[in-house]
């Protein structure tokens, strides 16, 4: 098959560089200068995930960590891992997505509780966080009122060391004597549930200390292009300094396709304030996030934060965590052979 591609690709060349070459920015770009502030504590979190798909269930391993840097150093805060199996087998990939990034925002909620002088920066977007598929909201009217979601929500702040959701769903695996299809969509409620009060916690009490750095983004909101702002902002620019992109309060209900299953008032009318910016010369243009109606000045601050703990243009914590929590494929593998899943078919033996 290699050969066929290639011979596509000598045959559109031109015309696949032409259509990069044909986008231009009329107006001149100039970046805000960020200022330099006394020194900020911070803590950088991320997690990782990896998993095996067996035809009767699948194995996954997923992890979180918090790095503080300040005026010590860099240091872990807490690092978090499980190891387990899902069933019933139903969304396997993005109900372990939705266990990392629970086993993140605990770690998050712990270092604001446990850390009152630091910024916290999540790895990715508060955006994307709030606006997830739809098959995470299609019920919501059936399950507002599940006893067992409600559960979940008063217990799940108490408890930062585990994901209570899945508690509750296995105890009723093991209290119902069948599993019907439309149980699925309670155990992902649950789980989900469990998420976003995690998430309304930290942007409503700890809205001032939080925002997302994000590597890449595909908003074209501000020069209204095929490509994205970030990479022409990339291209165009080589200082460091930031760009505000939303002159008004964004709200999140713009980009909201479908409602969340709970705290829809709260999250559709929470302010975000976006920004792309760079840490240093030549450095990558990274997109960040402010769950606040921010003026010039509070974003030049937060820039200005992150700048004085950089490293390559980049947030050295949010480095640090990204690569502590770091799960590989052959972890995954070393962990099902710990537990003597040999005889476990994936169903690709025969490729």
């Amino acid at each position: 098959m290699l050969n066929e591609l290639l011979n596509k690709a000598l045959t559109k060349k031109m015309k696949i560089i032409s259509k990069l070459s044909n986008v231009k920015v009329e107006k001149p770009i100039s970046l805000h200068q960020f200022k330099e502030q006394e020194f900020r504590k911070i803590a950088g979190i991320d997690g990782s995930m990896n998993l095996i798909e067996y035809k009767k269930f699948i194995i996954y391993g997923i992890s979180s960590v918090s790095v503080l840097s300040d005026e010590q150093g860099v240091r872990v805060a807490k690092s978090m891992a499980d190891v387990d199996i899902i069933l019933p087998y139903w969304l396997p990939k993005e109900r372990v997505k939705l266990y990392m990034s629970i086993l993140e925002l605990k770690n998050a909620l712990y270092v604001l509780r446990n850390y009152s002088d630091y910024y916290v920066i999540l790895d990715g977007s508060i955006i994307n966080m709030i606006i997830k598929p739809f098959r995470y909201s299609v019920y919501q009217a059936l399950l507002y009122d599940n006893e067992y979601i409600l559960k979940v929500i008063e217990e799940c702040l108490n408890n930062l060391e585990e994901i209570y959701s899945r508690q509750i769903s296995e105890q009723l695996i093991n209290k119902w004597d069948t599993i019907k299809e439309e149980d699925y969509n309670i155990f992902l409620a649950l789980e989900y549930s469990e998420y976003l009060t995690l998430l309304k916690e930290i942007l409503s009490k700890y809205k001032d200390r939080v925002l997302s750095i994000a590597k890449r983004s595909e908003s074209n909101i501000l020069f209204k292009k095929s490509i994205p702002d970030a990479a022409l902002l990339e291209s165009l620019t080589q200082k460091p300094g930031f760009i505000i992109v939303n002159s008004n309060s964004h709200k999140i209900s713009y980009n909201a396709k479908w409602r969340t299953l709970l705290y829809w008032e709260f999250f559709k009318s929470l302010p975000m304030t976006i920004s792309l910016g760079r840490l240093s010369l030549n450095g990558p243009i990274l997109k960040m996030e402010v769950p606040l109606d921010a003026s010039l000045d509070q974003i030049s601050f937060y820039w200005s934060v992150l700048h004085r703990h950089s490293v390559n243009g980049y947030p050295y914590p949010l480095r640090l965590a990204h690569n502590i929590s770091k799960i590989k494929k052959r972890d995954i593998r070393t962990i099902a052979k710990v537990l003597g899943l040999y005889w476990e078919k994936t169903g690709r033996e025969f490729l």
